[in-house]
Parts: C-alpha cells; structure tokens; sequence
C-alpha cells in the first residue's frame, strides 16, 4: 500500500459483501465506487476476521478502470485456509 504513487484515502469509496467458501479458501466482493469524472484505480486492503474479531489473513486487492459516477467488483481471496465463520473488512484503500 505504501507503494502506491498520489493515492488518497477512498475508503468510503469501497465495501466488502459477505465471505463464502471456494474450495480450499475465502472469498468476499469487493464493490469500488468511483465518485469522480474521470476513471480511477483502487488498490484495497481487505482484512478477513473471524467471530471473535481476531485477524485471520489480509490480502491487497486491486480493481482498475472503475468508471466515473460507476461500481466495479472485485473479488479478494484468502491466502490460507480458513475455518469457521469469517467477515471481511475493508481495512484500507487507496483511489489512483
């Protein structure tokens, strides 16, 4: 994330839909809604939490072209395997 060049906070811009399994690993959407007029670039770091709240995994999603005034989906994958009920939470994204 400290990587990405000119990026601004658009967590607002960003939310996860809920988790479910796929095969070995979790997946949860992730909807990037660009409220500027011209195309933008989000890079999204998700978090995937368990019941308790207790951190699980995190992954770093991009969704690129998102059209002005549009959604555009994503979808983050667990790098491990995972158990029991899980939440995903956008922790950070960045607009660029």
């Amino acid at each position: 994330m400290n990587q990405v060049k000119d990026g601004v906070n658009a967590t607002g811009d960003v939310k996860a839909g809920p988790t479910k399994a796929d095969g070995d690993r979790t997946t949860a959407e992730i909807t990037a809604t660009n409220p500027l007029d011209k195309n933008a670039d989000y890079t999204i770091m998700v978090n995937f939490r368990d019941d308790g709240g207790n951190l699980l995994d995190a992954v770093v999603l991009n969704i690129d072209a998102v059209e002005p005034g549009k959604s555009k989906t994503g979808t983050a994958r667990s790098n491990r395997t995972l158990s029991g009920e899980t939440t995903a939470e956008v922790q950070q994204a960045l607009r660029h």
